[in-house]
């Protein structure tokens, strides 16, 4: 690890530099831990939003995924690890508090906000589909979906299912997606994985029909859980992850890109204090330790059950930024 000053980008978000200012730095990569590689985050105070500096090109961020274990090429919270009667009291008490019981993004939330009990005649596209998990439920219900996902096997799969799926990534929006086109436009955990954040929010706002809807599913950077686990944090995920974003962020961005009406809902409490969680994050820890550097967590503790304790009694009664790891974004077109 290098003590030299990072080389601090402007904001993607403002392109402006003059409130800009280091935030965080990563010595490794934990999903890489053969690779060497420190990775620095810059802060916009001006946005409320953090950012990966330098910016990496395309080809470096492609290799960013080359892992065996990233969550999308597995099944890894499907699985249910054993859970000690500890962890079974402590997430039940997490999930009376957890206002993911009411908010997650899928199908059902999309319909309350349609205000329709089904998506018959209307237009869908989800921008980073994968293996189009999101249209088929939306496509059960009546919905006309269209997809594009930038891995060329994921898009292989969603198209042996059935869907329409193009290869391509949201900066660079093939041909068949065209101007006015959609009533709703989803993007599911993508918008801390592009490199230039407010040019795909541009293509959305262009894509949608005068009133569609677009939803935007991203990990929250002003959760608790952050503030204990630093660079230790499961959600933080450098360098696959580039932009890291908060409510305001989130909000401001929507709005500068074209879209009305933006609104924030903050979701996922109970996750952070289960023991899958823990695992993913007692993983982190070990793998720095392997590698021979300290305790990345700002807490300095050691994940497990009375860390996940602690985090559940600061933060239950704490408002939902503050105890939430996602949060979904929503926009209307213009």
């Amino acid at each position: 690890m290098t003590d030299a000053p990072p080389q601090l980008d402007p904001c993607p978000l403002c392109n402006q530099s003059t409130r800009v200012r280091p935030w965080l730095r990563v010595p490794m990569d934990w999903r890489r831990p053969k690779v060497p590689g420190t990775y620095d985050l810059a802060w916009c105070d001006a946005c409320d939003f953090g950012f990966l500096t330098p910016r990496p090109d395309p080809a470096t961020i492609a290799s960013f995924y080359a892992v065996d274990d990233y969550y999308t090429h597995g099944e890894w919270y499907g699985k249910r690890p054993p859970e000690s009667f500890s962890d079974k009291l402590r997430s039940a008490i997490a999930w009376r508090l957890d206002p993911s019981k009411r908010i997650e993004l899928e199908a059902n939330f999309i319909l309350r906000h349609v205000g329709r009990e089904r998506l018959d005649g209307l237009a869908v596209c989800d921008i980073g589909c994968g293996n189009g998990g999101m249209l088929l439920p939306l496509q059960k219900l009546g919905a006309s979906v269209h997809g594009l996902e930038p891995d060329p096997a994921a898009a292989k799969v969603a198209r042996e299912k059935g869907l329409d799926v193009h290869a391509g990534v949201a900066e660079e929006l093939p041909h068949p997606f065209q101007p006015k086109q959609f009533d709703i436009v989803t993007m599911r955990h993508v918008l801390e994985h592009v490199r230039e954040p407010m040019r795909v929010l541009r293509n959305v706002s262009a894509m949608l029909k005068p009133g569609g809807l677009f939803f935007a599913d991203v990990p929250n950077n002003h959760a608790a859980g952050l503030v204990d686990a630093g660079a230790g944090w499961n959600w933080l995920d450098v360098p696959r992850h580039l932009n890291f974003w908060t409510g305001a962020s989130l909000s401001r961005a929507i709005e500068a890109a074209g879209m009305k009406s933006p609104a924030v809902h903050h979701h996922s409490y109970a996750r952070q204090v289960g023991r899958a969680w823990i695992i993913v994050e007692s993983t982190i820890n070990q793998r720095y330790k392997d590698a021979g550097l300290p305790n990345p967590r700002t807490d300095q503790r050691e994940p497990g059950g009375s860390q996940a304790w602690a985090l559940l009694l600061r933060t239950m009664l704490a408002p939902n930024e503050r105890k939430c790891d996602s949060m979904i974004g929503v926009g209307a077109g213009a």
